[in-house]
């Protein structure tokens, strides 16, 4: 029988304080923009808090809420049918600059793909928690989880959003095996899946000059690469301890979206090399101590479901620094806790609730 225990206090106390730096350090990389653009250097600041509430409160919720109740295939099932309900429903929405990603509500804009990463972990976590010998017989279970990915990645890639749908199936392979996939089973899927990759990327030239940007960011300095070089320049202009909070000069109309996807360049100007490494080392806390309460599950629904949702932050976490560092090809993915974006923040919140609950029932 598992002890119960009490929530695990890191878990609780290093994702909260990095919700509020990312309130301070958005409405600093935001003010600019949000007077030149709403006439209320507030505004970024004041939706990002209403998200903040939001998932604070739904952190809460999860929290208390018994992990086991997602096992449910009825539970699970009524959320997989939600989230993709979502995705198609964007893509009957107007393109907003090319892109179908959001649902307006007014007070909110839902970007159903932060959900769909969630819902597809608890769904798989669900479908592996079964005997080892079903789990070896690709048909009564890879094939199913196949095409619980696939279909989510599909809907995702149309909007389009080619980073979300790398977090999702990079995570969902992950997670398929740690529940016993046989590697053999999971390497022919990573094949298939970098190939499907590499013709999605050829497919436009967009991608493709990301792609050449990446591998030569001085080739394009005034187009392709410009962000990537504004954002390396914050970075060498932050040194060790950086220019302080408020005084970064790159986020002034020189560094494209300084509050979304390149925060992290905001924050090496303004707190330096030491704060970029705090904010590093939150998140390596939050892999720790997650991954800890997943290995200490009493069940191995619970240790799936854990490793799953602790390794989609990461990720995530790992590629938006990677790309604000030019060690990876521009993508527009933000940083968990940190980056504006209320979808992102509200879903980032509600998988730590998942994971203090599942830390409780720690044996």
């Amino acid at each position: 029988m598992a002890r119960r225990l009490a929530f695990d206090r890191w878990l609780f106390i290093v994702p909260l304080a990095l919700t509020l730096f990312g309130l301070l350090m958005v409405y600093s990389s935001s003010s600019a923009i949000s007077r030149q653009d709403y006439q209320n250097p507030y505004h970024f600041l004041l939706r990002q808090s209403l998200a903040a509430s939001i998932g604070l409160v739904i952190m809460f919720l999860t929290m208390f809420f018994p992990y086991r109740a997602y096992r449910s295939r009825w539970f699970s099932g009524a959320l997989v049918v939600g989230s993709t309900g979502l995705l198609l429903l964007v893509l009957l929405r107007p393109p907003i600059q090319g892109v179908q990603r959001w649902l307006d509500l007014g007070f909110f804009n839902l970007q159903p793909s932060e959900m769909a990463k969630i819902v597809v972990v608890i769904a798989l976590a669900g479908w592996l928690d079964r005997p080892r010998v079903v789990i070896r017989n690709w048909k009564s279970t890879l094939l199913p989880c196949l095409v619980l990915i696939g279909q989510a990645s599909l809907l995702i890639m149309l909007e389009p959003d080619l980073g979300t749908c790398a977090i999702l199936v990079l995570t969902s392979l992950l997670v398929l095996y740690m529940g016993g996939i046989p590697l053999r089973q999971i390497a022919v899927v990573c094949l298939v899946a970098a190939l499907s990759l590499t013709v999605f990327i050829f497919s436009a030239d967009y991608r493709m000059q990301r792609v050449t940007t990446f591998l030569n960011p001085d080739l394009d300095p005034q187009g392709a690469g410009y962000q990537v070089n504004q954002a390396l320049l914050a970075i060498a202009r932050g040194g060790l301890s950086g220019r302080s909070l408020g005084e970064g000069q790159q986020k002034l109309f020189f560094l494209p979206e300084p509050h979304t996807d390149f925060i992290y360049a905001v924050i090496a100007e303004e707190t330096g090399f030491l704060g970029c490494v705090a904010v590093l080392f939150g998140f390596v806390v939050i892999l720790w101590r997650g991954l800890r309460a997943s290995a200490r599950a009493p069940d191995r629904f619970g240790a799936v479901l854990g490793t799953g949702l602790t390794l989609g932050l990461g990720l995530s976490a790992l590629i938006n620094m990677g790309v604000v560092l030019a060690l990876l090809p521009t993508k527009g993915l933000p940083l968990p806790f940190v980056s504006y974006g209320g979808s992102s923040l509200v879903c980032s919140l509600a998988s730590i609730g998942i994971l203090l609950n599942l830390s409780q029932h720690s044996s």
